[in-house]
């Protein structure tokens, strides 16, 4: 093969190339500059390779992407812990904006107990940590389940899968306890005090961003707890009405 360079030894311009080498066909000489920018390019093309794969999300045996896993009972802590200090800021807000009596915050810990006791989000043991009232609430749970001849725990989280995927977290989540949950319990406690709020009252405040409730995304960010289990976004957004079947005046 003719090339434009020269044979530094007999000034030929005829080389050929043997397996990758260039050698000179007047006295054979092997070119070393050809062969260094060979090894230069195929480094250069591996660590290209090397690159573009890393980038490349993780693929699963059958060919599909890896999606993160969740530990549902760590994750139930950490969204009850945030739901439970939501629904604490609401009575707050209550109490010092519409002058609603203090006796609300003790009506509304009440309704949340038993609420979450008998939707199964977390297990018996569920302990508020400034009450400190965890074990009246697991032995009131177990006697409850006892006496429906359910064993300790049935109803409880530890029936659901231990890992789970974002997508399923949240709806596991949900089906126990929505977000909206929080206003509907504050309610009943607004009406059990016979405080003069009207559900509208509420939704109102909540959809302005004054009564706490779109707020939980930042929320959960201080529950995560004792289990540094963050949750997904998608978990902690709420969606919809904030009380159901409520319809605000325009």
């Amino acid at each position: 093969m003719a090339d434009s360079a020269v044979c530094p030894q007999c000034l030929c311009s005829v080389f050929s190339l043997v397996h990758g080498v260039k050698y000179c066909d007047g006295c054979g000489t092997q070119l070393q500059d050809f062969m260094e920018e060979q090894a230069e390019f195929e480094f250069s093309q591996m660590t290209k390779s090397r690159a573009h794969s890393s980038q490349q999300p993780k693929e699963d045996g059958g060919g599909g992407k890896q999606r993160r896993a969740f530990v549902f009972n760590d994750c139930a802590e950490t969204y009850a812990r945030a739901l439970q200090t939501l629904l604490h800021d609401q009575v707050s807000f209550l109490v010092s904006t519409y002058g609603c009596h203090a006796g609300l915050a003790e009506t509304v810990r009440s309704l949340w107990r038993a609420y979450v006791l008998r939707s199964g989000l977390l297990e018996p043991q569920f302990e508020e940590d400034a009450a400190g009232e965890g074990s009246q609430v697991k032995q009131e749970g177990q006697t409850e389940e006892r006496g429906r001849g359910q064993a300790p725990g049935a109803t409880a989280v530890a029936a659901q899968p231990k890992m789970v995927e974002a997508r399923e977290l949240h709806t596991l989540l949900w089906q126990h306890a929505p977000p909206a949950a929080t206003m509907e319990l504050l309610y009943l406690g607004v009406l059990l005090m016979r405080e003069a709020l009207q559900p509208c009252d509420l939704v109102r405040a909540a959809m302005a961003g004054h009564l706490p409730y779109l707020s939980l995304p930042s929320l959960a960010v201080g529950a995560v707890g004792s289990t540094g289990t963050e949750l997904p976004e998608a978990v902690l957004k709420p969606r919809g009405k904030p009380i159901a079947y409520t319809s605000i005046p325009h």
